[in-house]
């Protein structure tokens, strides 16, 4: 597509903004100062370029988001306040913002006070976070889009030209490789967006104004690679302070999971110059102990283990072990991989004997014992699956030493002319291999640190919910809020938080029902996006209904990331009183409730918008 040759000045747009003179210009953008004649105030026009082949589709997107970012009203967000045709172009008329871009700035200036820029952050995120409640994503957050108007304040722009229901962008970037470098790896991979793309993105940006520059990809004009403890800005500037390193490092993971929640605890974290405590999250992030739901083991970094996902499962008569390494290097990364999986440290003597095959890893059914093999196996730990009636064969050393010992003095003794000393040193000696033998089938690594069992209506729920969501976002948000939930169940002192308990569940189960929500939201879009496609004539009130889906889909994806860092939170906090902490998780359900409420209620209204295909009906 040729980009675009520009009205001349003086032109007259929708019989109302008249052109003064051009702002700026891309490969395939331009942006105007004009003059409204209803108002006689200067706005800005942007003239975007559509491709031909999907304008109409395009321009019905774009028109959508438009009007509901206008009605937002923040701020820190330049609003658009019309999109008008001229000819075969597409213009949208925006406040105008009398200052510089954030790539200006740091250009003309280099990189920006600390200060400075985590007041640049608050401000962006609020914008950001203020959208995202409203269902909106804005899928472009660069420092392009990053307005410092005359009195200093960080501006958020170009929201109607935003990428929309996962679609190409709507507008060709104008520089192709800045764009690919802010995008999230999931949206590179081709995953949906959702709000914690936009930290990410938001992350990045900070780093670029801190720096100067975002990190290298591994090749020329390619996006930076993925890191899993995220881009740290103070590796590349010492003044940078720890707290602003450690909070950009969180923003950028390449995990959304591992990233800060919303844009609301990115603007609070810079504000109070720290990130709340996170209890016993490792480095990555991802190591969990036990299962949420059974507590059994060998969960590999999931809140709920293979077992509970298939409820049929057998017996725990298996044990895992892992098949020690032969040198010294390969022992060292395998203790390296272990501590990773399990949170341990590798110096801890438990971990250092599972990795010498002297304790066992977990403890599983003979059929996920297979499974978690193949599993491990993807992690780079070698195993192997151990029956129960076998296990004598990995006896741990104390027990043979303390057998070999008391048979060896027996022999002493009887060498020495007491022969009945031999016999009788045989009992203690089958003694501590019978220990031997107790302590392996029990003591496994992953142990069940469970102090009461969940309840029986969580359990049944998440195993109903677990197959509907398969791999999508749904299943991996609400294994999160399960993680923290898990936390907080343990937390809580029998008997003295009956109370708080019960509005644990009530939170975990409204999780369910909106992650199947969610999983329910994604499969009509799939539908509706299927039943346009390759159509320059879109049938009526198909886009219309694309567009409320994917609003209420973000809503709802937003309520989710709220409610899980309104837990993380709680979880940080010390012990509270049991009817303060109630009264908190009642809160949180009462939120998360009445925003799926409405979620369901907009998407039914979008399901009477395009009577063209059959949707299912919405879930009540």
């Amino acid at each position: 597509m040729q980009a675009p040759l520009g009205l001349p000045s003086g032109s007259i747009v929708a019989d109302r903004y008249e052109l003064t003179g051009e702002l700026g210009r891309g490969e395939r953008s331009i942006v105007y100062l004009a003059r409204d004649r209803e108002s006689d105030c200067q706005v800005a026009l942007k003239l975007v370029a559509l491709s031909p082949a999907t304008a109409h589709f395009a321009r019905q997107r774009l028109r959508r988001e438009s009007e509901i970012v206008r009605a937002l009203s923040h701020p820190g967000i330049v609003r658009p306040l019309e999109l008008v045709d001229h000819g075969s172009w597409t213009l949208i008329a925006m406040e105008l913002v009398t200052g510089r871009s954030l790539t200006t700035a740091v250009t003309e200036d280099g990189p920006m006070h600390p200060d400075a820029v985590a007041r640049m952050g608050i401000e962006i995120a609020e914008a950001l976070s203020a959208a995202h409640r409203c269902g909106v994503v804005h899928h472009d957050v660069k420092p392009d889009n990053v307005l410092l108007d005359a009195g200093g304040r960080a501006r958020l722009c170009d929201f109607g030209c935003a990428r929309l229901e996962g679609q190409s962008l709507l507008t060709m970037p104008d520089d192709p490789v800045t764009q690919a470098a802010y995008l999230p790896p999931e949206i590179i991979e081709g995953q949906v967006a959702d709000p914690r793309s936009d930290v990410y993105a938001l992350g990045l940006v900070l780093y670029y104004a801190l720096v100067g520059h975002i990190p290298k990809g591994e090749r020329p004009n390619h996006p930076p690679a993925a890191l899993a403890g995220g881009y740290h800005p103070r590796e590349k500037r010492a003044e940078v302070p720890e707290w602003l390193d450690e909070i950009v490092a969180r923003a950028t993971r390449a995990e959304p999971g591992h990233r800060l929640e919303t844009a609301e605890r990115l603007a609070r974290a810079l504000n109070q110059r720290s990130l709340e405590s996170r209890g016993e999250e490792t480095g990555d992030g991802r190591a969990l102990r036990v299962c949420v739901l059974c507590r059994r083991p060998g969960t590999l970094g999931l809140a709920v283990c293979p077992h509970c996902e298939d409820v049929e499962g057998g017996e725990a008569d298996s044990l895992l072990m892992v098949v020690p390494a032969k040198n010294g290097d390969s022992r060292a990364n395998q203790l390296r991989l272990l501590s990773e999986l399990t949170s341990i440290p590798s110096t801890q003597l438990s971990l250092r004997s599972a990795a010498r095959a002297q304790r066992a890893l977990v403890r599983v059914s003979a059929a996920h014992a297979e499974i978690l093999v193949k599993r491990l196996r993807g992690r780079g730990i070698e195993t192997r699956a151990l029956a129960l009636d076998q296990s004598w064969r990995s006896l741990p050393h104390w027990s043979l030493a303390l057998a070999g010992a008391t048979a060896a003095a027996g022999v002493a003794a009887a060498c020495l002319g007491f022969p009945l000393l031999l016999v009788a040193s045989a009992i203690p000696a089958a003694a501590a291999l019978a220990a031997g033998w107790a302590w392996i089938k029990s003591e496994t690594l992953l142990g069940d640190r469970a102090a009461a069992p969940p309840p029986a209506a969580l359990v049944r729920a998440v195993s109903d919910a677990m197959p509907r969501l398969q791999v999508g976002q749904g299943r991996k948000l609400l294994i999160e809020l399960l993680r923290i939930g898990r936390d907080l169940w343990l937390a809580c002192r029998a008997g003295d938080c009956d109370g708080a308990r019960s509005e644990l569940v009530a939170v975990l189960l409204c999780g369910c029902d909106a992650a199947s929500e969610l999983a329910r939201q994604d499969g009509v879009l799939d539908a509706l996006q299927l039943h346009g496609e390759r159509r320059n004539e879109p049938p009526p009130g198909l886009m219309e209904s694309r567009a409320l889906y994917h609003s209420a889909r973000s809503r709802l994806v937003q309520a989710m990331l709220e409610c899980a860092a309104s837990l993380s939170r709680l979880r940080a906090q010390d012990m509270l009183d049991p009817e303060e902490e109630r009264r908190a998780l009642h809160s949180i359900c009462f939120e998360l409730r009445e925003e799926l409420e409405s979620v369901v209620k907009q998407a039914n209204e979008a399901s009477l918008l395009f009577p063209g295909r059959p949707l299912r009906p919405v879930s009540q």
